[in-house]
């Protein structure tokens, strides 16, 4: 009995870590790809890498701050660094499920979110909840947050920085959270900005090295 039990529980280690291998594929081929082979370890990448590493650390021990916000100018690898860590802590089994969403998705399912059983409602849904949300390229288009979309994806995000869940952002601007969320000086959205600036911390990559023309 006990050699079989032990059979058992090590089935279900690679079952599990098979499970958290299929999570991953809500990143994209093509980054998860650049983020698992060929990895290679620019000097500003490597600073990066070592953010990453004691964010997800400092999450294991539900320490520190749950979100971290990655900002820097285009093509310097935010991108695949935090799919390469965001695999790491997935597999690692520090986060059971990840979401790996673009803001212009977030703000197309704000769009089509209406009646309970819509696609964007329930993707919507799955971004407030799930353990580890990726947030990719935020603040790349703010002339397209609508009324309705800053009050959806602010109540989304509100919802995260109350549970203390960890998410993280990539951008290639600075934070310009409050000139979106706050920008009418309702209570709710003063609210949110305080928020996220309690709950994140931030990393600023400042190297411009653009891999793509490598």
């Amino acid at each position: 009995w006990l050699e079989a039990s032990s059979q058992c529980q090590a089935c279900e280690r690679d079952q599990g870590r098979e499970s958290r291998s299929e999570r991953l594929k809500c990143i994209p081929a093509q980054i998860r790809t650049a983020a698992t082979t060929g990895y290679r370890p620019y000097r500003h990448r490597v600073e990066l890498d070592r953010h990453l590493r004691e964010w997800i650390q400092n999450r294991r021990h539900r320490a520190g701050r749950p979100s971290l916000y990655i900002h820097g100018p285009v093509g310097t690898g935010k991108t695949v660094a935090v799919a390469r860590a965001a695999c790491k802590a997935v597999l690692d089994g520090v986060f059971h499920d990840i979401m790996w969403v673009r803001e212009a998705s977030m703000l197309q399912w704000a769009k089509s979110m209406y009646g309970e059983q819509s696609e964007g409602m329930q993707n919507l849904q799955r971004c407030r909840m799930v353990p580890l949300l990726v947030i990719d390229e935020i603040f790349a288009a703010p002339s397209s947050y609508t009324d309705h979309a800053k009050g959806v994806i602010g109540d989304l995000l509100a919802t995260r920085f109350d549970r203390g869940a960890a998410t993280l952002f990539t951008s290639n601007e600075l934070p310009i959270f409050g000139s979106i969320f706050d920008n009418n000086s309702t209570p709710d959205m003063q609210r949110l900005q305080s928020r996220f600036e309690g709950s994140t911390a931030y990393v600023s990559v400042k190297e411009h090295v653009d891999l793509r023309r490598q």
